[in-house]
């Protein structure tokens, strides 16, 4: 699986800058649920993996549809944070969504 990856997140299925966001968990990589996900969250991946900030971000099929584990939902970042693992969320695999809501995302 081609993707960008730095600590534990990459951008996958995408190129470069853009992708499905992936957080690796447990020994495998998963992805994030759209549900609770803003431009605040965005900024903090996109700075985790060295770019400046956020283009945009969506959910569904804008790329390749994830498969596995469903990781995060309910994310709450502030947008300070260095790192997704330091924003809020439901917990680990706690969650009511499918890989039609994977967060998408674009960085600057």
């Amino acid at each position: 699986m081609a993707g960008v990856s730095c600590s534990v997140v990459r951008l996958a299925d995408g190129g470069e800058r853009f992708g499905r966001l992936e957080v690796y968990y447990g020994g495998q990589w998963g992805t994030v649920c759209d549900n609770g996900w803003d431009i605040a969250d965005t900024n903090v991946v996109c700075r985790q993996l060295g770019f400046s900030n956020a283009a945009s971000f969506s959910s569904g099929s804008e790329y390749v549809v994830g498969s596995g584990r469903v990781w995060m939902a309910e994310v709450k970042c502030h947008g300070d944070e260095h790192s997704l693992l330091d924003c809020p969320h439901d917990g680990w695999g706690m969650h009511t969504c499918t890989h039609s809501k994977d967060v998408n995302m674009e960085c600057v």
